[in-house]
């Protein structure tokens, strides 16, 4: 019903995409948590749990006969819990809050504009840390087909704030929580024509309860109405001047609710060391390990190369394999070590920046004068997780050429 109803939306509006989804025409996104997402890791946990539960009774055996390597099978029982938990956990979120609604002001939104709204809450709340905001702009890529089907997306934008109280409702067994974003002004803008290469735009709101905690997502509108599109193809916005960029939103309607945060400071992240250096300007050290999370995953896939390795050696696969895996793990090895040894240190002083990247401090040095450098931007290198993952940023200074 809901399918029919958006393509006659599309008939009547061909001109104006976000009018095309029955929430959006009415001024508001519904959250995705339905009956059926929160059945579905139910559906994967009882398929996984019906292929692994037989190996709680083969793998002993195997082990016994003296077959150690075969314990490795266990993971997948264990696998098969954490899914359980993690569908009896979505169950209890979704009986407790339901559905939430955004409720827009003024969509669509637009690059350049300001993103303003509140989500509308099905219980009361009044969490002590407040409300945890995010809005993420993301691609979303579907490759192959069938059992061969995959799904990637890579963020393209993130910006995030924390509301410390709610709007003032006329209903107190909700909540009224307030939202607002700057939208930069390059940002590509949300995609509707292909569904295997795509756009979106998330808002993300969090707050502890008593229980499961208060969890929603919502899919929102960002175009731009003039019919000027920055689609598919666009470039992920830079975070260069985000002052600049406030300003050309206008003023914040929600600022009264952002929780006050304190400006960064030097020490406050125990991986980057800010001092002065010998000459009299500035030093900026980035340390080994600055990123555990990324670094133990990736060591995690490494380990898993290595041990396809073993297992085309074991079983007689033709030479080229192996010797393939083996000088693709080098690669993959070295990766590890930048993400577990890498430095980087930048001193800017007398006019000059000097860059030294490499393992444990060991590399070469790179001069560049200042003057050669006209702009520097914020860049999300690498993320952890789909697009409620973690972003990783890098630091690019770009230069007069």
């Amino acid at each position: 019903m809901a399918g029919k109803r958006d393509r006659q939306l599309r008939e009547t509006y061909p001109a104006e995409p976000w009018r095309w989804r029955a929430d959006w025409c009415e001024g508001r996104a519904e959250s995705t948590t339905r009956a059926l997402s929160v059945g579905f890791p139910w559906v994967f946990a009882f398929l996984w749990n019906l292929a692994s539960f037989p190996m709680l009774f083969v793998i002993p055996a195997a082990v016994q006969r003296g077959n150690r390597v075969a314990a490795i099978g266990l993971l997948f029982p264990l696998i098969g819990v954490g899914l359980v938990a993690h569908a009896i956990s979505a169950t209890l979120r979704f009986r407790k809050f339901g559905v939430s609604v955004f409720e827009m002001e003024g969509q669509p939104f637009s690059p350049g504009g300001r993103m303003v709204g509140r989500i509308r809450a099905n219980r009361a709340l009044l969490p002590p840390d407040g409300f945890h905001l995010r809005l993420t702009c993301v691609r979303r890529s579907v490759s192959g087909s069938g059992e061969d089907r995959s799904v990637s997306e890579k963020i393209l934008w993130r910006g995030e704030r924390t509301m410390s109280r709610p709007l003032p409702g006329d209903d107190p067994e909700r909540t009224l929580v307030p939202v607002s974003f700057e939208i930069p002004p390059d940002a590509p803008t949300t995609t509707l024509d292909d569904s295997d290469n795509r756009v979106l735009w998330v808002l993300d709101a969090a707050a502890r309860a008593q229980g499961p905690e208060y969890r929603a997502e919502f899919e929102v509108p960002v175009f731009r109405k003039d019919g000027g599109a920055a689609g598919p193809t666009a470039a992920a916005p830079t975070t260069t001047d985000p002052a600049a960029d406030a300003r050309a939103a206008g003023p914040d309607p929600m600022a009264a609710y952002e929780a006050p945060e304190r400006s960064y400071r030097p020490g406050d992240d125990p991986g980057i060391l800010v001092r002065p250096s010998a000459g009299g300007g500035t030093e900026f050290f980035f340390s080994a390990a600055r990123n555990p999370g990324p670094a133990a995953g990736w060591s995690a896939f490494v380990l898993i190369w290595c041990g396809s390795f073993w297992l085309v050696r074991h079983f007689g696969a033709p030479l080229i394999f192996p010797i393939v895996i083996a000088l693709s793990g080098l690669v993959l090895l070295f990766v590890s070590l930048d993400l577990w040894l890498g430095t980087t240190r930048v001193v800017i002083e007398s006019g000059v920046v000097r860059l030294t990247r490499g393992l444990l401090g060991a590399g070469p040095t790179r001069l560049i004068p200042c003057s050669e450098i006209k702009d520097t931007r914020l860049t999300i290198g690498m993320q952890s997780g789909d697009h409620s993952g973690t972003p990783y940023y890098t630091l690019n200074l770009v230069d007069s050429d």
